[in-house]
């Protein structure tokens, strides 16, 4: 089963599926390994129009979204 998650604001449509897909990258990019990937914790600010994310409860990051 495939489930899509979206926030929809005034003119936005945001695929929350997405943030967890693009958090996976920036970690891979980090030169980290997917296999040391425990946890994320996300974060969306519909009036900053950010994502503000915690992968294994101390590596932060944010972006534009």
């Amino acid at each position: 089963m495939k489930v899509r998650t979206s926030i929809q604001f005034r003119e936005a449509d945001v695929c929350v599926n997405d943030f967890e897909k693009r958090i996976k990258q920036i970690w891979k990019d980090g030169g980290n390994l997917a296999k040391d990937l425990n946890t994320i914790d996300i974060y969306f600010k519909v009036e900053e129009n950010k994502c503000y994310y915690v992968i294994n409860g101390n590596v932060t990051g944010d972006f534009a979204v």
